[in-house]
């Protein structure tokens, strides 16, 4: 057995002494068990020492402890024929300036580290990239051929292989080779992630978006939707994105709330050499482009995607209710006629030609190398991107009996936007120190004119038209560093971030005439208001020290700790009109009527705890500690296990926004502990095969566990209603996973997991007289079974004539079932039955071609999902399901020349009817049917 080298100096040979001597005691106290891992070197640029004259190149790449997948520092890379040598920096990096064009061998070499040559082709263009690993047992020489490529998919593999927890990701570079726009789109490529609620929430192994946390690089982020805590993933464009990496078993480092998975979405950082582009785009849908479309007269910054603030609430309704005058209090009829006349008289659909889609984008990033070990880098980029979308169906609903509540066709037109501006900036003081600062902005609108034709609800036929616009932002900043210390060879991260984020529903308005083509004179001229934002403010810290096992094998124990605060405040307030001169044309526009009947506003409120209250305000406190051991217990058998602390309360305050007094409050608070172990044996070198067992919670959302109420969907009038009652869910989660990595850029895996969720937290629908209503409840248990299967292999093998195909495959299996909860008040129709949001089964494949020579690449994708429960039934009611579809996508880039790339797609494809149902079999029941139309884009990239 192979020991490390011995620490030069009497300092470093008695903290070593000292590590090998208190690190295994804590290992004997600690409830978690043992583990570790040396975290790799991290050091800053060293520039190349000699030049050489004639055309010239550079040679760039990363150093890689092969034991950990970590970066390495104070690594040399020197070619010794030319003298000329670059030094790793904290990231692991290094450049070698100055050299010859032509094929070189760059030696690797660092003290306890056995030496590997790298052969390199260098060119006077782009930086030729060498990436490499170093083995610290002793073994015989490895060399390596290197390409001038940058494969991000290959480095993710690299680092999924050497991970401590079970994981899978996709890379800017796999996501370019895809017409997705958005992280959304990006994560539905994943093994054992679906995407539902119109491209925002993402499922992980058959888990509702409830049991995914989003991070943005390690970190948490708020939330701009009022009714979820978790993140639409949608309000990320693609250009942000360096790789979207969902985490799958549990480690302590990662917040208690686990269930599905972790999605980290890590941000593009700053590029090693000058890098500067802009591209620009355009889009048609079959069913949308130059088609009619419906809209309205909005504000003049629609187009950008903000409101002007014309569809703001007016100054003298801001602090008023809009009641009756009764008992010394409202205002009479001539006041509340004077207030409907300071609000937007636009209330009717206008057509115009659908056009294209559009998209420009722009990033500049360069690094300084101030002296041999401090540099600056920095990123700047900016993206928009517009387009429209016409959705043309039918809808249903039912009531108990099986009545119709709803039958109609309609027309639904969006007009929306994405942008985003980012600024990522790091600073290496030494080569042992590192300070980051990543910003960025994002937001998305959407605007909105639907009308419904038919039945539109209970008790009234005609037209119902929609108007309503929404805009929802996020503001992230986050600064980190990481310090390389000489105390017992430790290191230390820290970070801090502040996010914000805010969704404006100003103004949406509803009207609704009659079969006759007559104004409805009740329930009519209907406004909507919303108004949410959200804080979240987090700081963490760990500390890493490196010690040697009862067999001196390198391992690591990691202290942290981190709290956190989330602060959310949602209001949303109801106005209706009552015509007051009804000696009118009532087969005027709804313009007209307005101007002309003399309409009188009066403010729908809630103002009982039974009714819920149209405002509230939550918090979320979290205080953590864990301890984390990395420990090989002997050679090829990993152990990576600890515990985490968390201390967390929750408050929320629903109220009558008129009157404080009236409110209700809940309330949840709790210590937990989060035991974790994962088992990693390597039987060879490319192949792991991993176990893994922890237990986690799962908090309810702050409106779940309110008294608050809200519209959460104007279309079909459903009404979301909090429990305040509820309480967590606690879960155990036990996975295991064979992995093997045949090449660089290929994976082939299997895993299977078992999830026993104890108070499972669920949505369950009822109808009313009229309106459909959600609430919240715990279920008694919920257990849930699944495998996932991942191929990514290059087509080589098979004949050297495919040699540059490359083909993706993915499936899961998912089964789950659910005790329900006898003791609630409402019984579920059906009480066995899996998991709201579950889809049985996934697929995911793809067929990519690489010809390098060219500089052409195609992509074949295709995704589809098994049939999943939409909403719960209650009372009589069937489930809803959304049913089978798939999505087919193809996409294909082209350089011309060095500096332009063109890149065309076609997305969706097959065009399928998308349905939604209720019930099954013989008493299936179709709900909704529509389609998307098929997607066609066209972009030039072009590198300044």
């Amino acid at each position: 057995m192979n020991q490390s080298p011995k620490k030069q100096g009497n300092l470093s040979r008695t903290a070593t002494r000292t590590a090998r001597g208190l690190i295994p005691l804590m290992l004997l106290v600690s409830i978690s068990g043992i583990g570790a891992q040396r975290k790799g070197a991290k050091p800053a640029a060293a520039p190349a020492a000699v030049a050489t004259s004639g055309a010239t190149g550079t040679i760039r790449g990363r150093v890689l402890d092969s034991a950990n997948g970590e970066a390495m520092i104070g690594v040399t890379a020197v070619i010794k024929e030319l003298g000329v040598y670059g030094i790793t920096d904290i990231d692991g990096n290094y450049v070698i300036t100055n050299v010859p064009v032509g094929e070189q061998t760059v030696t690797y070499q660092i003290t306890g580290y056995q030496p590997s040559a790298t052969k390199v082709t260098v060119g006077t263009g782009k930086a030729a990239v060498a990436n490499v690993t170093l083995n610290y047992k002793v073994s015989s020489e490895v060399v390596v051929t290197a390409k001038r490529v940058d494969n991000t998919a290959a480095s993710l593999l690299s680092k999924q292989k050497k991970a401590a927890a079970a994981q899978d990701a996709i890379s800017a570079e796999q996501i370019s080779k895809s017409p997705d726009s958005d992280a959304s789109d990006a994560a539905k490529r994943v093994t054992g992630v679906s995407i539902v609620g119109g491209g925002q929430f993402v499922f992980i192994r058959g888990m509702s978006e409830r049991y995914s946390m989003v991070q943005v690089n390690g970190s948490q982020v708020p939330s701009p939707i009022p009714t979820r805590r978790v993140v639409p993933l949608d309000i990320f464009p693609v250009s942000l994105l360096d790789n979207v990496t969902i985490i799958k078993s549990y480690l302590p480092e990662l917040p208690g709330e686990f269930g599905g998975g972790v999605i980290n979405i890590n941000t593009k950082d700053y590029p090693d050499e000058r890098e500067a582009k802009v591209g620009l785009s355009f889009g048609m849908n079959s069913i949308t482009t130059f088609q009619p479309f419906g809209t309205y007269k909005g504000g003049s910054l629609d187009a950008l995607g903000y409101d002007d603030g014309g569809r703001a609430l007016p100054a003298s309704v801001v602090n008023n209710k809009i009641s009756p005058f009764s008992f010394g209090e409202g205002f009479t009829n001539a006041e509340r006629i004077e207030f409907a006349k300071k609000f937007s008289n636009v209330w009717s659909r206008q057509d115009i030609s659908g056009r294209p889609a559009g998209k420009i984008e722009a990033s500049f990033g360069k690094t300084y190398e101030i002296d041999e070990t401090r540099k600056l880098g920095f990123l700047v980029s900016g993206f928009f991107q517009e387009s429209s979308q016409t959705e043309k169906g039918t809808f249903k609903r039912y009531l108990a009996d099986k009545s119709v509540a709803a039958d109609y066709k309609y027309e639904d037109f969006s007009y929306s936007t994405l942008k985003s501006a980012q600024i990522s900036t790091a600073f290496a003081s030494s080569k042992q120190s590192k300070f980051k600062l990543n910003s960025f902005y994002t937001h998305k609108s959407t605007d909105t004119t639907r009308q419904n034709k038919g039945q539109y609800d209970f008790s009234n036929q005609g037209t119902k038209t929609i108007l309503s616009f929404q805009e929802s932002s996020l503001i992230f900043n986050q600064l980190a560093g990481e310090h390389r210390l000489g105390f017992l060879d430790s290191e230390i991260n820290w970070f801090g971030t502040v996010a914000l984020a805010g969704r404006d529903t100003p103004d949406t308005r509803v009207t609704r005439y009659g079969i006759d083509g007559q104004f409805q004179q009740t329930r009519n001229m209907t406004r909507y208001f919303n108004k949410h934002n959200e804080q979240v403010y987090q700081a963490g810290a760990s500390w890493s020290i490196p010690f040697e096992q009862w067999s001196g094998l390198k391992s690591k124990f990691t202290l942290g700790a981190d709290g956190s605060y989330r602060n959310r405040e949602t209001i949303s307030r109801r106005f209706t009109h009552d015509l007051t001169n009804t000696a009118i044309d009532l087969t005027q526009t709804a313009e007209q009527i307005f101007l002309t009947g003399a309409p009188m506003m009066s403010e729908v409120t809630g103002t009982s705890e039974a009714e819920g209250f149209d405002a509230y305000n939550a918090k979320l406190a979290i205080g953590a500690g864990y301890t984390q051991f990395d420990v090989p217990l002997i050679p090829r058998v990993r152990l990576v296990t600890g515990v985490r602390a968390e201390s967390w309360e929750q408050t929320s305050e629903s109220f009558n926004i008129f009157a404080r007094n009236q409110k209700v409050n809940a309330a949840l608070k709790s210590t937990n502990f989060m035991p974790a172990a994962n088992l990693i044996y390597t039987p060879i070198d490319d192949l792991n095969i991993r176990f893994g067992a922890s237990q986690t919670l799962n908090r309810p959302d702050f409106i779940e566990a309110s008294n608050f109420r809200v519209f959460d969907d104007l279309v079909t009038g459903a009404l979301i209603k909090g429990n305040p009652n509820l309480s967590a869910a606690t879960i155990n989660n036990y996975d295991t996973r064979i992995e093997w990595f045949p090449a660089v850029g290929e994976i082939i895996a299997i895993s299977g997991f078992y999830k026993d969720i104890r108070n499972p937290i669920e949505a369950t629908v009822g109808a009313l007289a009229d309106d459909l209503q959600f609430t919240y409840v715990n279920q008694s248990r919920a257990k849930l079974l699944g495998a996932e299967f991942e191929v990514r292999k290059k087509l080589g093998f098979i004949t050297s004539y495919i040699e540059e195909f490359s083909a993706l495959f993915n499936a899961t299996y998912v089964t789950s079932e659910i005790t329900v909860n006898p003791n609630l008040t409402t019984a579920e129709t059906n009480p066995n039955r899996p998991l709201q949001g579950q889809s049985p089964w996934l697929l995911n494949a793809g067929l990519y071609y690489d010809r390098e020579k060219s500089g052409t690449s195609v992509a074949v994708l295709y995704n589809i999902f098994g049939r999943r429960i939409a909403q719960v039934g209650v009372n009589g009611l069937p489930n809803t399901y959304e049913e089978t579809y798939g999505t087919l996508d193809m996409i294909g880039k082209q350089k011309l020349g060095e500096k332009m790339d063109l890149k065309v797609s076609v997305g969706n494809i097959l065009n399928p009817l998308i349905e939604v149902s209720q019930g099954s079999g013989s008493e299936r029941q179709e709900i909704q049917t529509y389609r998307r139309g098929v997607n066609i884009s066209f972009g030039l990239t072009y590198k300044l």
